[in-house]
């Protein structure tokens, strides 16, 4: 690998400096920072004003990463092989080049800085978001080759960063359900680990000014059927699950309009049909152990993988 594929080019309009980061982990004094991976599809234009929207509203500087995966230069290279990965990390520093011109031009006082580095993307996202308050990043759900190739990214990154990361699809055009205004949707799990998830979702509608819907879903119990008229077990022990995890958070963020729902349904189900036409779903994650290889869990892939709107996966604290 040549000297081009080992480094990380730095480049940065409107550059703030960032403290240094070791292991993986920021310094103490690093400037908090909103993280996008560079991607030249539909997808990465929105996750690019996703980020900006983002980076402005958290008053944070924006990093453009881009990545590329393949050494520019090998040994074992023909001629052909070697012009053609050339070809390649000269796209990924247009591409980046293009992304920070056009960030320039539309938000001049917005601090930017760009990274350019080869090597595996999620380590290398990971890494260059280890200080990010928030990493964004598109998917290329529905181009089922293309996804093989790049957007499965989202997915690991997801499942592995030490931030929470939004995952921005394709516009779909979807529509809120109706009555509802296009705010907030979190997912409240009824195990009671739901502190991480409206921390990231009441932040979120309170800076963006957005309304926020807290939902919880339950399964019936097929062998336990209430008398008519008469509210399920399960149902009332969601609605007291729901209504202790939320204690305090009303009062924490008063400006914040708030609305809850208890839905018979499977929860990713019920979260994907409630986030239609959302500008945010929010969900939890659950903790990631190297050793066993613990991705997504099912909820959580089940909606990345097809909710409509932009999935924020807020990891466990510590």
């Amino acid at each position: 690998m040549d000297a081009i594929s080992q480094h990380t080019t730095e480049q940065a309009p409107h550059d703030r400096t960032q403290g240094d980061t070791r292991d993986g982990k920021p310094a103490a004094d690093a400037e908090r920072v909103v993280v996008l991976g560079v991607d030249n599809s539909p997808a990465g234009l929105l996750a690019l004003d996703w980020a900006v929207a983002e980076a402005i509203a958290r008053h944070e500087t924006l990093r453009l990463v881009r990545v590329w995966s393949t050494p520019v230069e090998e040994p074992w290279y023909f001629a052909d092989e070697r012009a053609e990965r050339l070809r390649e990390h000269d796209s990924a520093h247009h591409v980046a080049e293009r992304f920070a011109e056009r960030v320039a031009a539309q938000h001049p006082e917005l601090p930017v800085q760009l990274r350019i580095t080869g090597g595996d993307p999620i380590d290398a996202l990971r890494k260059l978001a280890a200080d990010a308050s928030v990493l964004v990043v598109g998917t290329h759900r529905g181009q089922a080759v293309r996804a093989a190739l790049e957007g499965s990214v989202s997915y690991p990154l997801a499942a592995r960063a030490g931030c929470p990361v939004i995952v921005v699809p394709p516009a779909t055009g979807a529509e809120p359900p109706f009555g509802m205004m296009a705010g907030v949707v979190a997912g409240v799990s009824a195990d009671g680990s739901a502190e991480d998830v409206l921390g990231f979702a009441f932040d979120f509608a309170e800076r963006h000014h957005l309304p926020l819907w807290c939902v919880t879903c339950w399964r019936p119990d097929l062998l336990a059927v209430p008398p008519a008229g008469k509210v399920s077990i399960e149902q009332q022990q969601a609605e007291l699950s729901l209504s202790e995890a939320l204690a305090g958070w009303r009062e924490r963020y008063p400006d914040v309009t708030v609305r809850t729902t208890v839905l018979c349904a499977h929860a990713s189900d019920g979260l994907v049909d409630s986030a239609a036409g959302a500008r945010l779903l929010v969900v939890g994650r659950r903790s990631w152990h190297s050793r066993l290889g613990v991705l997504l869990g099912s909820v959580s892939q089940r909606v990345v993988r097809h909710a409509t709107c932009p999935v924020a996966i807020v990891p466990p604290a510590g």
